[in-house]
């Protein structure tokens, strides 16, 4: 401290060395100087990262790691003993003439014990050892005879231990006397079963996580209720079903567009696809996008399900077997759910429909091969401007579902006004154009096909959003009339018939138009009604 001319007090820092290390307070330089007495230490420097002590020494001679820490043990206070000691050649600074302490890390040599390690070899002592490992935050090997408060362990990570493991009848006492791994494991084959039934012995749940699994597989129901925009929608909503997340919540920041292209049968050698930003929509903070690049996407999957997470993978079906149409035929960009993997097989299991046109999604098997050739041409061929992997999680911070997603969705609307006017303004346009028609009855087919899809998608958010019955059945009645023209067209198709266009009732399909309209008016009418009910109520 020191008190400057203008009468200021600047505090300049503690005149010691002391840290606190989980609760106690340590002079640093006493284990500098305690660590100076060895005979075969030339410097000693200290550094602190979070509560461990590293240490780093210059030996004079081959230093034995049991003999060190035995030398110290004798004069030190357990909770003052380091962590690590990093064996190194000289001191390193950085350009300010401070230690560089990480330099120091990877260029020095880890200080291990010279005592044999006995391995783990049951299922339950390797669970054990990983799950050791990440509690201690240890990078030195130790064995499974090893007792856990003489390789880092303290009181507090004694009970996250205890918490981990959650046995009945089994306090912190128990693990004192029980403090190795291997006396760790026999207690839990004995509260699990009998010594003679530890082959038979299931894993415990509260161990699974820190297992080499070799297969997981998670039932996940497949979402068959509408195709929503891109197939990888219906991949997230099948995750979605799994962690029990509502749609409305996904669904209340989607607004209702209207693709020009659907209506206006005109021919349009610029049709853009679907551009799927996941992350623009409300459930950013349970969906995460990723590129697979130079990665191995298998172990990415892997990953994500032996942490309860559920991948989604894009593919260009040329690659996968399964869909028929497409494989070894034609690109087709696609998105498939995943629901487990199979080490033994090499095999992922994953929600598919048999084709394009089929909302019949199943869990079937697909090759590891398959996945890697497919994501990367999927990659190649978009020209890696779109994400190719998900993964969809439980919900963390569930504030949001205090939230009502009605309201949201009302907000939203209000909010983008002038985009859905546009839409509505674009229903005036001409609805077919004969030369088209008569030209082109297939795509003619396949544009009806993407009108049917976007009324449904649409009438499908206004089931779960929507409170008026007389806005929502506006839509319904549109899309009851082009699904009957739809269906007509799709008959000529199969047929390869060419179409004619007197065989289109017009007026029903301007009625339809014209109810869609409405539909778009009254829903902008809705929601500033709601806006109104909202302020009214406050």
């Amino acid at each position: 401290m020191r008190i400057e001319n203008d009468g200021l007090i600047n505090i300049m820092g503690r005149e010691d060395s002391q840290v606190k290390i989980n609760g106690y307070r340590v002079e640093i330089n006493e284990i500098k100087n305690v660590m100076l007495e060895f005979s075969s230490i030339d410097f000693v420097e200290i550094d602190v990262e979070g509560q461990d002590i590293i240490a780093f020494i210059k030996e004079t001679k081959n230093i034995q790691y049991d003999e060190l820490f035995d030398f110290l043990g004798e004069r030190l206070a357990k909770y003052m003993l380091p962590k690590r000691i990093y064996v190194v050649k000289k001191i390193a600074l950085t350009l300010n003439g401070k230690i560089d302490f990480k330099i120091m890390k990877k260029s020095g040599k880890l200080l291990q014990p010279n005592k044999p390690i006995t391995k783990p070899e049951t299922d339950i002592e390797k669970a054990l050892y990983k799950l050791w490992k990440q509690i201690l935050n240890c990078e030195l090997e130790f064995s499974i005879e090893d007792d856990f408060f003489s390789v880092g362990g303290t009181s507090i990570l004694g009970i996250e231990l205890l918490s981990c493991l959650n046995l009945d009848n089994f306090e912190y006492q128990d693990l004192l006397e029980n403090s190795s791994i291997k006396k760790l494991a026999c207690v839990i084959e004995m509260k699990k079963g009998s010594i003679k039934e530890i082959g038979k012995l299931k894993m415990p749940d509260y161990l699974t996580d820190y297992v080499d699994k070799k297969e997981v597989r998670y039932k996940v129901k497949p979402f068959n209720e509408v195709y929503y925009e891109d197939c990888i929608y219906n991949a997230i909503f099948s995750a979605f079903d799994y962690f029990n997340i509502e749609l409305r919540y996904f669904l209340s920041h989607e607004l209702p567009r209207i693709d020009e292209i659907n209506y206006t049968f005109k021919r349009n050698s610029n049709k853009d696809k679907i551009d799927c930003h996941i992350n623009k929509v409300y459930g950013e903070d349970f969906i995460k996008g990723d590129f697979v690049g130079n990665g191995n996407i298998i172990d990415k999957i892997r990953m994500a399900l032996l942490n309860t997470k559920i991948p989604i993978v894009r593919i260009d079906c040329y690659y996968e077997k399964y869909r028929k149409e497409f494989y070894n035929k034609s690109h087709f960009m696609h998105a498939l759910c995943i629901t487990g993997f199979n080490d033994f097989e090499k095999k992922l299991y994953v929600l598919e429909h048999s084709n394009a046109n089929s909302l019949d999604y199943k869990e079937i098997e697909i090759s590891y091969e398959e996945v890697i050739n497919a994501n990367f041409a999927y990659e190649y061929f978009t020209g890696y401007t779109r994400e190719s992997y998900y993964e969809v999680s439980n919900i963390k911070d569930s504030s949001y579902l205090q939230k009502d997603p009605v309201r949201n969705f009302v907000q939203y609307i209000c909010k983008h006004k002038s985009v859905l006017q546009k839409d509505i303004s674009k229903t005036n346009e001409v609805m077919a154009e004969e030369k088209f028609v008569v030209d082109n009855t297939e795509l003619f087919c396949d544009r009806l096909t993407q009108m049917n899809i976007f009324l449904k998608m649409e009438i499908f958010k206004a089931e779960l959003l929507v409170d008026d019955e007389q806005v929502k059945n506006l839509i319904i009645k549109s899309y009851k009339i082009f699904e009957k023209m739809w269906k007509f067209v799709l008959i000529k198709k199969m047929r390869k018939q060419t179409l004619d266009l007197t065989e289109i009732d017009n007026s029903n399909v301007k009625y339809a138009l014209t109810l869609l309209r409405e539909y778009f008016f009254n829903l902008l009418k809705w929601a500033d009604n709601k806006v109104e009910e909202y302020e009214f109520k406050q």
